[in-house]
This record gives C-alpha cells, sequence and structure tokens, in this order.
C-alpha cells in the first residue's frame, strides 16, 4: 500500500515539538509516552519490512490522540491505584474508551490539513473489531447477558494492509507488556511467550488475516528483540500464524 504524503505535512507530523503533539504531551502525558514508544517500536519493524518508516512514526505518534480528550479515562494517565472506572456503569466505561479512536479521527481531519485518509484508515482499525477485553471481562454472567456485546465492541474494521497491522501489533505488545510489568506479570522469563501469545491471539481472533507468514515472523522476532531485557540480539521464534501466503 502507498500512502501519498506531501512533504509539509509530513515534516509536520514528524516534528515533536509542533503545536498538536505539544498539546497532546500537555494533556495526556502517559499516552504521549505511550505513542513515542509505539512509534519507536513501528519505526524498527518497518526498517526490517522495507516499509515507509516515516509514516508508520506518524501512525504512532498520533494513534491515540483523541485520549487527550477526557485523558482521565485511559490508565496510563491515572494516578496510582485510582481508576474512574471502578465506579463507572460498564457500558459507559466502555463508550470513553472506545471513543479514543472516534476522537483521534476528528482530531487528525480538523486540524492537520491534508492528511492522507489512508493515515486516518489504518488508525481507525488499530483495534479492529475486537471485544474490549479489560471491561467485558469483568462482567459476571448474569451482566453479559444483560448488555449488548455490541456495547464492547470496537466498530471498526480490521486492518487491511502491513501498515495498520504494525501498528496494531506493536501498539498491543507495547501496552500489554507495560500492564503486565507493572503487576509483576513480566519478566525476562516469560516475555518472550507473551509477545508470542499476543500476536497468536490476535490471528485467533481474525484481526491480522492480511499478514503473510514472513512478515509476522519478522515482526515477532523484531518486537521480541525489543523488549527482551536479557538479550538485544535477534532470537528464533515459535510464531505460527494461520496464514496460507508464504511471501
Amino acid at each position: 500500500m502507498e500512502i501519498k504524503l506531501t512533504k509539509e505535512t509530513g515534516d509536520m507530523l514528524l516534528d515533536i515539538e509542533n503545536p498538536l503533539l505539544l498539546t497532546y504531551k500537555e494533556k495526556a502525558l502517559g499516552s504521549f509516552k505511550h505513542s513515542e514508544e509505539v512509534a519507536t517500536v513501528c519505526d524498527k519493524i518497518g526498517r526490517e519490512l522495507k516499509l515507509d518508516t516515516n509514516i508508520l512514526r506518524i501512525l504512532g505518534l498520533y494513534h491515540d490522540i483523541g485520549k487527550m480528550w477526557y485523558p482521565e479515562y485511559y490508565c496510563e494517565n491515572q494516578p496510582k491505584n485510582m481508576n474512574i472506572h471502578d465506579t463507572l456503569n460498564p457500558v459507559i466505561s466502555a463508550h470513553y474508551i472506545i471513543s479514543h479512536i472516534a476522537n483521534s479521527i476528528a482530531i487528525l481531519t480538523t486540524q492537520v490539513p491534508d492528511i492522507p485518509i489512508e493515515i486516518v484508515r489504518c488508525i481507525s482499525m488499530h483495534h479492529g473489531n475486537r471485544i474490549l477485553k479489560s471491561i467485558y471481562n469483568k462482567l459476571n454472567d448474569e451482566e453479559k447477558q444483560q448488555y449488548d456485546i455490541t456495547k464492547f465492541k470496537y466498530p471498526y474494521n480490521a486492518p487491511d494492509n502491513i501498515y495498520a497491522i504494525v501498528l496494531m501489533v506493536s501498539d498491543s505488545v507495547e501496552a500489554t507488556l507495560k500492564g503486565l510489568r507493572a503487576a509483576g506479570k513480566a519478566d525476562e522469563n516469560n516475555i518472550n511467550e507473551i509477545i508470542t501469545n499476543i500476536i497468536t491471539d490476535l490471528t485467533k481472533e481474525e484481526q491480522i488475516e492480511e499478514l503473510t507468514y514472513k512478515q509476522g515472523r519478522i515482526i515477532t522476532e523484531v518486537l521480541i528483540s525489543e523488549y527482551n531485557a536479557v538479550n538485544h540480539k535477534r532470537v528464533t521464534t515459535n510464531y505460527e500464524p494461520s496464514v496460507t501466503n508464504s511471501n
């Protein structure tokens, strides 16, 4: 997939000191730091896959920019041991969390002149049509019967191109590992398994069907190399994606 980006728009979006990113940083520092880290990982994967790394860095930097609206609803911006969702109806919680994608789209399309629609599309797909497990899995059986499951699903398409897939995987791995490490559940002993399982789950949920075997293996190896606390060289993985394309 080719994304045509004018030099002026590209330079502005990649400038970490541009007014839009400075506002994002000021209003939602935790989300901003997460986005910086995702952008770095997307860049490293892109280099190995021979993709346009400028596009991938832009996707990483801006995919969650909608979180600067109502930042307190996202865990990375909350004070320790203070979660607003503990006191909210689960449908309301899901609404606020899922809305960050629509908010990101609104911000980008109104505040970035000439932004390519393909960048907006890729960002819209970074959670695909997955269930918001952080809220839904807390419901008991009676509550799951009471609420419509669609209230807990992202209403977007699964990624349909390699750029959107790299963004989804990078975002999922960074966010999941950060949460598990904070809880003391991720270290050098299980980090490779965690990363492989995240990608396997995305495959089973039919979110990354456009990924080839070769691409999947490269992405997995880059992520393990990036996040392995002990050994930062290329490693062999057991990644076995359910795709038939061997390119």
